[in-house]
């Protein structure tokens, strides 16, 4: 096998396994209308961004989750950012300018068979909108 594609699978493997090690499951908590889900949604992001972390050139770096582009009503995941890119001030808001990708990070895939044309539809209003930007969504894994 290609040492690169063997690195790159490895890896996937590495945060797939992280996650599911601390993932919480919500058995016998549902009746009382308790979910982990945006426990382990948060997981996911912090896991996906140590690993990107790694393979970010150094004028860029990764921030999230809960991040937003200031001036810009939805809240994202992961955002790829320039290297000096602060937020705005008691915010998680990041100038457009700086930001060059939105990362949507699921930790399963999705169930609303709506979702893929929503989720195509507010990128393409978010890089209509910001021309220097790139989006992209990305599934650990099936469900």
């Amino acid at each position: 096998m290609d040492p690169v594609q063997d690195r790159f699978e490895t890896e996937q493997a590495d945060i797939v396994e992280v996650i599911e090690s601390r993932e919480r499951r919500s058995e016998g908590l549902e009746e009382n209308g308790l979910r982990w889900d945006k426990y382990n949604e948060d997981l996911a992001c912090r896991v996906v961004k140590e690993f990107l972390k790694k393979h970010l050139p150094k004028e860029v770096k990764v921030v999230g989750p809960n991040v937003y582009i200031d001036g810009y009503p939805t809240e994202f995941d992961l955002l790829l950012v320039t290297e000096d890119a602060i937020p705005a001030a008691f915010t998680n808001a990041y100038r457009d300018r700086d930001v060059r990708f939105i990362i949507d990070v699921k930790s399963h895939g999705y169930t609303d068979l709506e979702f893929p044309s929503k989720l195509l539809s507010e990128f393409e209003t978010l890089t209509e909108r910001y021309k220097n930007l790139n989006c992209t969504y990305l599934t650990i894994r099936e469900t």
